[in-house]
């Protein structure tokens, strides 16, 4: 995404899964859009005249399905080759493929009806890749997505052969450039407010050819997401001592973030951002998108001798009652010795400290904190429990 902005939603789970000694109990991010990457199929493409979109369920295209679907499965519209033209899916094994400008005001468009409604004033990050084919080498501008409360057919459009949806798209690249890398997948992105009630999305061209510059363009596009913007800092993550990890997401206009280790400012202004620590770190992106502050926390285990196979993948711990209003138990499913147990803020600051708890079930006083979401934390030696816990 162009902003490194976390969206990610806030799910109190109670249970956190031990992975190989560190893990993040932590809800994943819900993409509206149905198949974003098109790999779900209902036949392989077969015709060499492409127009199959239909068969990347639920896919469509507005005008009679024109929009091309090109898959690995298929000896005809195949991935990474197709014709004379040769490009690897972003994610995945397929793609669509839109004209955005060719001959006269003739468009392709794609579109589908998304898995939920959007809420009037939440805000949502909405984002396509674009990669220009190798064999029309010109492109065009005006590469955009538009979300509406409809479906739209090109058959509404008087002449058939002006083809273009009039439509004021919301999702644009900033300064609207001509897309001419045929090498590598452009971002199209940005933070979109709901008006309410929006449940479609259509990509491509929805201006004119007066309006429209570059000479044409033909263009795959994968991995489609509209998602309500939320901090996200990424999956929690084993690496070895050495290596470097990319933590969130890309940088987007409009989302100031901010990110933090042990209650100290490491970066400010980008989503996402390369790190090489030397111990095991759990790092805290803070976002505010639409006047909205959010937090989200990742975790880098640090191996001295390389990713061991996991381990203890039984062990569990659990925050009970969760929420709370005065205390909570905290239970493990295997016994610690000389463990520290901590209470953490969603910045990272240590509320509370117990220090050599031997054991398996341990309560913490929350009496003294306001309302809010908080972590638990168990620590001995290299192995490290959290979970969240919600104080009501």
């Amino acid at each position: 995404m162009e902003i490194n902005f976390i969206i990610n939603s806030y799910k109190y789970l109670l249970v956190a899964v031990l992975f190989c000694c560190s893990y993040q109990a932590k809800a994943q991010t819900f993409n509206l859009v149905p198949n974003p990457s098109f790999e779900v199929y209902d036949t392989c493409p077969y015709s060499n005249l492409g127009s199959q979109i239909y068969l990347a369920i639920p896919w469509t295209g507005p005008q009679v399905n024109s929009t091309d679907y090109l898959n690995a499965c298929s000896p005809v519209f195949g991935v990474p080759i197709a014709g004379i033209n040769y490009q690897y899916a972003r994610t995945g094994v397929a793609y669509a493929g839109i004209w955005t400008k060719e001959g006269t005001n003739y468009r392709e468009y794609l579109q589908a009806l998304l898995l939920d409604t959007l809420i009037a004033g939440h805000c949502y990050f909405v984002s396509f890749y674009a990669n220009l084919i190798n064999s029309v080498p010109f492109g065009s501008n005006n590469v955009a997505a538009y979300l509406s409360y409809h479906a739209d057919s090109i058959w509404n459009i008087p002449s058939w052969m002006s083809k273009v949806l009039n439509y004021t798209p919301q999702i644009v690249k900033p300064g609207n450039p001509i897309i001419t890398d045929t090498l590598n997948w452009t971002q199209v992105a940005s933070i979109y407010t709901a008006t309410g009630g929006e449940k479609y999305i259509t990509i491509g061209n929805f201006y004119p050819d007066s309006a429209t510059l570059g000479t044409g363009g033909y263009y795959y596009i994968d991995d489609v997401a509209v998602i309500e913007a939320k901090a996200y800092a990424g999956k929690d993550t084993i690496i070895n001592k050495g290596d470097s990890v990319w933590l969130g997401l890309d940088t987007i206009t409009g989302v100031a973030c901010t990110w933090y280790v042990n209650n100290d400012i490491i970066k400010q202004n980008n989503g996402g951002l390369w790190i090489k620590p030397t111990q095991t770190t759990t790092y805290i992106l803070k976002t505010i998108v639409c006047g909205i502050t959010t937090y989200d926390t990742v975790v880098v285990s640090v191996k001295a001798t390389g990713v061991e196979q996991l381990k203890n993948r039984s062990s569990q711990i659990i925050s009970y009652p969760n929420p709370t209003s005065n205390s909570t138990s905290i239970i493990l499913t295997k016994s610690v010795t000389n463990a520290t147990i901590k209470l953490i803020s969603v910045i990272g600051e240590t509320l509370l400290e117990k220090i050599n708890q031997t054991g398996n079930q341990f309560n913490l006083d929350m009496t003294q904190q306001t309302q809010g979401i908080y972590f638990i934390e168990v620590q001995q030696d290299e192995c490290i429990w959290r979970t969240k816990v919600v104080k009501q």
